[in-house]
This record gives C-alpha cells, sequence and structure tokens, in this order.
C-alpha cells in the first residue's frame, strides 16, 4: 500500500526486483499503442510462464480505462476460437488432406483442437501467436505441419507467350550497328542529380519529391546529361573517347510524364568536329535504309551554327551538334565535344513504314 512500483517510461522500483528467490512477478508494459502494448504483454507473459513446466499460474490485473475495464486485455489472454475446413485447405494449397491429416499438422504446431466434425474442425488459437490473424496464416501452419516435402510440386503453364517487345528488338539493331562504328556502350541510370541538370540549364524535368540520395533526385528527360557525367568521370584515363547510350527518359506532354527510348552518343577528343557527329547520323541511317535531310537549329549550350536537327521523312528524330567551349569549361574538360541524341520510338515507326511501303 502507498509503494511506488514504477516510475514509467525510466524504471521500476528496488521492491520489484527479481531475484532467485521471486515466485510471484507483475508483468507490466509501458507504451502509446494500446493493441500494441496488449500483444506485446500477451508474449511476455506466455514466455514467462513456458518456463514455469507447468507449475505457474497467470492472473490478470484488472485494468482502469477510462473508467472501464480494459476487456482487451482479457480477450488477448484467452485463446482464439476459428473453424477450418479440409476444402479451405484444399483451396488455397492445392491438396487433399483428410481431417485426420489437418488435426495432427496443428497439434505439431501448439494448436489446441475443440472440437472435430465432419469436413470441419474447431481449434484454439494460442494466445501467444499473435502472429495468426485469420484462417490463411492457420492453412500455412497446416502446410507447415504436414511438411513442405510432401507438398508435390507442379509448374503451371504460361496464360501467354513470351516476347520481346519490337522497341526491344530495334534497340538490339541499333546497339550492335553502333558497336560496329567503334563506339563503347554505357549504362546510366535513369536517376539523376537535380544540381547537374539545373546546370546544363535543362528544364521540363521531374525532380523527386523525397529522393533518398542528392545524386538521384531527378528523372533524366535526355540521354546528354548521362553522357557528359560518363565523360567528364572518364576524360583523365581516356584522352579520346567515343560512346553512346541506349536507355529511357522521361518527359512531359500535355501534363503527363511520357517515357521515351532513345539513343545518344558522345564523341570525345583533340580534333573532333561537328564531322565526326554527322559521319555516324549517316552510317546509321544508311544502315537502316533510311533517307534523311539537316536543318539547322537552335539548341542551349551548343555552338550556333554547329547543331543540326536530324529529320526523316520531314519528321524530327533527333539533333546532332558540337557542345559550347564555355559548358565544356564548366564541366572541368577540355577537348571538344560532339553529342547526338536520336528518339528511337519515332525511328522504328519511320522503318516499320519504310518496310511496308516497298513491300
Amino acid at each position: 500500500t502507498n509503494t511506488v512500483l514504477s516510475f514509467p517510461p525510466i524504471i521500476n522500483s528496488e521492491d520489484t526486483r527479481v531475484t532467485e528467490n521471486t515466485r510471484n512477478i507483475i508483468i507490466d508494459v509501458t507504451g502509446t499503442e494500446l493493441d500494441l502494448m496488449t500483444k506485446v504483454l500477451t508474449l511476455i507473459t506466455f514466455s514467462v510462464f513456458e518456463r514455469t513446466y507447468g507449475h505457474g499460474s497467470i492472473e490478470i490485473v484488472p485494468i482502469i480505462k477510462g473508467g472501464d475495464l480494459h476487456v482487451e486485455l482479457i480477450k488477448a489472454m484467452n485463446p482464439r476460437e476459428l473453424t477450418l475446413r479440409n476444402n479451405d485447405v484444399y483451396e488455397l494449397l492445392g491438396i487433399r488432406l483428410s481431417i485426420s491429416d489437418i488435426v495432427n499438422s496443428l497439434k505439431r504446431l501448439g494448436y489446441a483442437i475443440k472440437h472435430v466434425g465432419d469436413g470441419e474442425v474447431k481449434i484454439l488459437i494460442p494466445p501467444f501467436r499473435i502472429d495468426v490473424i485469420g484462417k490463411v496464416d492457420v492453412i500455412e501452419d497446416v502446410a507447415i505441419g504436414y511438411g513442405y516435402d510432401k507438398i508435390a510440386t507442379e509448374s503451371y503453364p504460361p496464360v501467354h507467350y513470351g516476347e520481346i517487345s519490337k522497341i526491344e528488338r530495334f534497340s538490339d539493331i541499333i546497339r550492335e550497328l553502333m558497336l560496329g562504328l567503334g563506339f563503347d556502350e554505357v549504362v546510366n541510370f535513369m536517376l539523376i542529380d537535380e544540381d547537374f541538370m539545373k546546370s546544363l540549364s535543362t528544364d521540363s524535368f521531374i525532380v523527386l519529391k523525397n529522393p533518398k540520395l542528392k545524386t538521384y533526385s531527378a528523372i533524366r528527360n535526355s540521354l546528354i546529361p548521362s553522357l557528359l557525367i560518363s565523360i567528364k568521370r572518364n576524360s583523365d584515363t581516356f584522352p579520346h573517347m567515343k560512346i553512346f547510350e541506349i536507355g529511357d527518359c522521361v518527359i512531359i506532354e500535355k501534363g503527363r510524364a511520357v517515357s521515351k527510348r532513345r539513343l545518344g552518343f558522345a564523341i570525345y577528343g583533340n580534333k573532333v568536329t561537328l564531322t565526326d557527329g554527322l559521319t555516324t547520323i549517316k552510317s546509321l541511317m544508311n544502315s537502316l535504309g533510311l533517307k534523311y535531310n539537316l536543318r539547322g537549329t537552335r539548341i542551349k549550350g551548343f555552338i550556333e551554327g554547329r547543331v543540326a536537327e536530324v529529320l526523316v521523312e520531314s519528321r524530327p528524330v533527333g539533333f546532332v551538334g558540337e557542345l559550347h567551349p564555355e559548358v565544356i569549361v564548366k564541366l572541368g574538360l577540355s577537348k571538344p565535344l560532339v553529342l547526338a541524341e536520336i528518339d528511337l520510338g519515332e525511328l522504328l515507326d519511320l522503318v516499320i513504314r519504310s518496310t511496308t511501303s516497298t513491300t
């Protein structure tokens, strides 16, 4: 009486110290979420009770909550009842088990059997099995108790035939062509540093609301920034580079995010000019059997008069140009750099149309 037993959540009283001579203990749980506290208290209580080897007992201390008796704790300490039918087991596991098999399987996992009927069994779920929420969890325990090794495996036939998409096939063709032209392939993430995109005066790209890393805080809307990062990281090791990437970008169209498959390539070195990029475009288009035209354009960050739009059947499919020296110096590079980007989705459509018209 008038004894302080605990000072939650810091420490318990010396009066409640547990020693080897202790025979009666009070278990309390401190927290802010009542349902979780009840589950934890149940687990701890039955964990201690198991160590009495049948010589102990559990007594629930009445808890007053808001002037009412906390009945949830009393319910949590009692076994829950559930009716399980052998058809339920068959529907989930796909095997026919007798009621006897089900009963034996559940007994192995600590379930108590209340009643066995025709095709069904009433079981008592142990209070400490807080992981058992419903019938599916019990059926899983049936499978464990029965033995996974006794359940025959079965391969289900596919619901449809697998097929490589047209854009993936076309990407493989372009990849082989670029490798044949002496380029090395690079693979970058779609996510990119937001600050790097802004440093290139790139706009209309998607910024992640809650990125895990600053390095991956935005989604690229072009392959050019990724290629520039690859050139920048390897410029000290390789004074001359011809690299390409085939990958997806996300652009904003009519207020929606749209994924585009693109080809981007970069040529870096002392004697590199726009002609190197134009030669690559010409070889690529000739290999695909496409006639193309070039049209002068202006793109931020490129030298005016040394950047051109690539058109096939009057449809713009990409561009090729020489990067401005100011941008090159800003990136910490020292040699001329030619960049190009082609929309492979548009190009594939034109290839299909060209093939169809000739046949």
